[in-house]
């Protein structure tokens, strides 16, 4: 599939161009369809298929998102939002004392506010945000070494 055939997918691109993606993205007709299918299963059989979500998750999806990446499928994980993966790997992180996060002035607040409760919570001392300030919405690699 091409791009134009896979922006024709896409019915709001006949009235927009549409960048808010972090939040709440429009859909393309397959994905509509998808869903659709879904809520019919779930509609007719309650959550007696569970155990075939489940299996088509771990082993359809996962590979498909996997190939596209290049990744292997035990290493894709679903979770419920950046925000969530964020924490995700913040927490596994081993922080010490002195280490810093660099954030961009457009970041999204719940990249901030994760950041932030890590400052807090995690007891590092020295422990530092640095804020720095974006160009055209885009941060230069100076920014990750001061």
């Amino acid at each position: 599939m091409d791009f134009y055939a896979i922006q024709k997918e896409f019915p709001i691109k006949k009235r927009m161009v549409y960048f808010n993606n972090a939040s709440i993205a429009p859909m393309s007709r397959p994905v509509i369809e998808a869903v659709n299918a879904f809520l019919a299963d779930v509609r007719d059989n309650g959550r007696n298929n569970y155990p075939h979500w489940c299996e088509t998750a771990d082993n359809a999806v996962k590979g498909r998102i996997a190939q596209l990446i290049g990744a292997d499928k035990s290493e894709i994980a679903f979770i419920k939002n950046t925000t969530e993966g964020i924490l995700i790997v913040a927490n596994g992180i081993d922080w010490k004392a002195g280490d810093n996060v660099v954030i961009a002035d457009i970041e999204y607040p719940g990249s901030f506010f994760s950041t932030f409760y890590l400052s807090r919570h995690v007891l590092l001392q020295n422990f530092c945000i640095l804020g720095c300030r974006a160009m055209k919405y885009r941060l230069h690699v100076r920014h990750f070494f001061r």
